[in-house]
């Protein structure tokens, strides 16, 4: 089984607080938990990029939790079920994008005046992945494709634009994988012109 996985975004999750013409108090919360064809940084050897692909037929499959941080202690903002829930999530030629209303709650407060002062200006989202496919680039650097998600947990506006480096952790041993079978592929080839002479 794959393991849980977070990715966090920085100017690409344009989260920000809707705001209306009139004066009422509005709540609403939007962002991108991911965006498509845009390469990651560095993440320690290689590169993320995620295929437009990725999500086709799974979001109503999905149960989806909005997390401030991915911190379900502190308590939920929204949820996805299958299509319906206070968390509304959509595809479209960008990325996912989600949006809800914050909840009248501390953790909602928390989450609005952070949002509004700029302080919260991230987006996240914790996943598994069912396809991926690495390829090495010319610098000697490695690219993984993210084809298909198996699984989203959670969108989370964060606090900081950076990747987890525990998360990082189990692509890198995907890349071991590739980096110790192109080895063994080496040798064998050594081996066989070693022979044919």
């Amino acid at each position: 089984m794959n393991k849980k996985e977070i990715r966090i975004l920085g100017s690409d999750s344009l989260i920000r607080k809707v705001t209306n013409d009139d004066d009422k108090e509005n709540r609403k919360v939007e962002g991108y938990a991911l965006v498509f064809n845009r390469k990651s940084t560095d993440l320690g050897g290689f590169t993320e990029v995620i295929d437009s692909n990725s999500l086709d037929g799974m979001l109503t499959k999905q149960d989806v939790l909005a997390l401030l941080n991915h911190d379900e202690s502190r308590g939920l903002l929204a949820r996805y079920t299958r299509g319906k829930g206070s968390l509304e999530l959509t595809i479209d030629g960008r990325g996912l994008k989600y949006s809800f209303d914050a909840p009248k709650t501390p953790l909602g407060d928390e989450l609005i005046e952070g949002v509004t002062r700029g302080d919260i200006n991230a987006s996240s989202f914790g996943f598994t992945t069912e396809k991926d496919e690495w390829k090495k680039l010319e610098d000697g650097n490695y690219e993984r494709r993210i084809l298909k998600f198996n699984q989203i947990f959670d969108v989370s506006p964060a606090y900081r634009a950076a990747y987890d480096d525990t998360n990082i952790q189990i692509a890198q041993r995907s890349l071991e994988s590739i980096k110790s079978k192109e080895l063994m592929e080496y040798y064998k080839d050594w081996e066989q012109k070693i022979e044919d002479k």
